[in-house]
């Protein structure tokens, strides 16, 4: 099934952010995001591509309003790593001088993944190389930024309780060849690369009620306890929360369990937030007003839950969103009526969504914190 991690396309040249056009949003004196969230000490981010970050009234937007920047493929194995001995550098380069450049942080995302790896990655890696191809992957590229990156994805999404192992831990590439160890091995190897970077382990599917996210969680737990008992290098977790807007009931059980992770001394951070419409009811201006509720009353309820780290959005804007590019290619993405997706922060046309309103109320909002 392709996900928001497929639909994403590079871009050639190079967006300068200038200052932001007054069409968009309409008042540009309006106080920035990351502003916003500042007496809570939560870092605001945001996900892009380089080929988005040509347009350059969203480039000055995401400048303005974000603090960090989440490179959506730049970084991940099929685009930094095409072949057994070649390495390219230069999208996730291009990203990390435009991060600088405008005074944000950059999260790298992501090191190991079981999942949507290059095809060579299947004929070649087995039993025998890859640990040494594992390693050799994230001390070549957390060494490469080493300093300028400042937190990493280490593993992302290793639980999938659906899969039936007892453990709940994901299938695939690495748990296939190097079983659970490859957790392990992936977050020494990206510690010894950078020992100041903050290693995060990136979860899915553990922030709602809807199967299997409550038996995500209790296996999500057992790994971390067994990695802080191994001094394994954690330093927190992501909770990548596409949410699903018929399911926005606060789970207790949620809330429980970021507050047991932080109690175990990691951070949280809400790594991918965004909302999955595919199957809300409604036409466009409905389902926005919707989905702006959704996203306003999740940040309220987690954050005082428990102290987040950082809030990520996904989807800043409905332009070439995940969703309407995923529903392309598969029925599960598709809306019924044929309508498109609207999980963004701002419209196609740079007008906001209620989605942006919603959100400055519950940034302002938030609990002060240190």
């Amino acid at each position: 099934m392709p996900t928001r991690r497929e639909i994403l396309q590079t871009g050639l040249g190079l967006a300068v952010a200038s200052a932001v056009p007054a069409k968009l949003f309409g008042d540009t004196s309006q106080v920035p995001l990351k502003q916003l969230a500042a007496h809570s000490g939560i870092a605001i981010g945001a996900q892009s591509a380089r080929s988005l970050l040509q347009d350059k009234s969203l480039a000055s937007f995401i400048a303005q309003n974000f603090s960090v920047l989440t490179p959506g493929i730049e970084l991940k194995w099929e685009r930094i790593h095409q072949a057994p001995e070649t390495y390219f550098f230069a999208d996730g380069d291009w990203m990390v001088n435009f991060a600088e450049g405008n005074g944000m942080q950059v999260h790298g995302h992501n090191l190991c993944w079981n999942d949507y790896n290059p095809a060579w990655m299947a004929k070649t890696i087995n039993k025998n190389n890859a640990e040494r191809i594992l390693t050799d992957h994230i001390t070549k590229v957390v060494s490469h930024y080493r300093g300028r990156i400042a937190s990493w994805d280490v593993v992302n999404e290793p639980v999938r309780s659906q899969q039936g192992r007892p453990d709940g831990l994901s299938t695939g590439l690495w748990m296939n060849t190097l079983g659970p160890r490859y957790i392990d091995i992936a977050f020494s190897a990206a510690h010894a690369a950078d020992p100041a970077a903050k290693l995060i382990m990136n979860l899915d599917n553990v922030e709602q009620d809807t199967n299997p996210q409550p038996q995500n969680r209790q296996h999500a737990l057992a790994l971390i306890q067994q990695m802080l008992q191994r001094k394994v290098p954690i330093h927190g977790i992501g909770s990548e929360s596409h949410l699903d807007g018929n399911s926005s009931d606060k789970s207790q059980d949620a809330a429980q369990f970021y507050q047991t992770v932080h109690g175990m001394g990691l951070s949280v951070a809400l790594s991918e937030l965004d909302i999955n419409d595919s199957w809300e009811n409604g036409d466009i201006p409905s389902r926005k007003a919707k989905n702006g509720r959704v996203y306003g009353d999740f940040i309220t309820w987690v954050a005082a839950a428990v102290p987040l780290s950082r809030i990520s959005f996904w989807t800043v804007t409905d332009t070439r969103n995940w969703l309407d590019g995923a529903a392309q290619r598969s029925a599960t993405f598709r809306r019924k009526d044929g309508a498109p997706h609207a999980p963004g922060l701002m419209s196609a046309v740079n007008a906001p969504n209620p989605a942006w309103n919603s959100v400055r109320a519950a940034l302002a909002a938030l609990p002060r914190r240190s």
